[in-house]
């Protein structure tokens, strides 16, 4: 699969959606094949959203921190 540098729209309505994606992305990280990871990784660092973010190295940095502190099944509280 290819990476390619692309810019984040949507709608403000849609935004609620791309939080829960990501979310969900983010509970089953620990599932994913390794190379699924790094597609995903790579193709978050390359894209451009509404706020500008950190440079790459940065940027990427920043996901992989995110992702140690809340990719973890065991912090997740099921809906009741």
């Amino acid at each position: 699969m290819n990476i390619t540098g692309t810019t984040l729209r949507y709608r403000d309505e849609e935004e609620h959606i791309l939080r829960r994606l990501g979310w969900a992305a983010t509970i089953h990280w620990k599932d994913l094949e390794e190379p699924i990871k790094q597609l995903l990784l790579k193709q978050a660092v390359m894209t451009s959203d509404r706020d500008p973010g950190p440079e790459p190295v940065q940027l990427e940095q920043n996901i992989k921190r995110f992702l140690e502190e809340y990719a973890r099944a065991d912090q997740h509280a099921p809906l009741k």
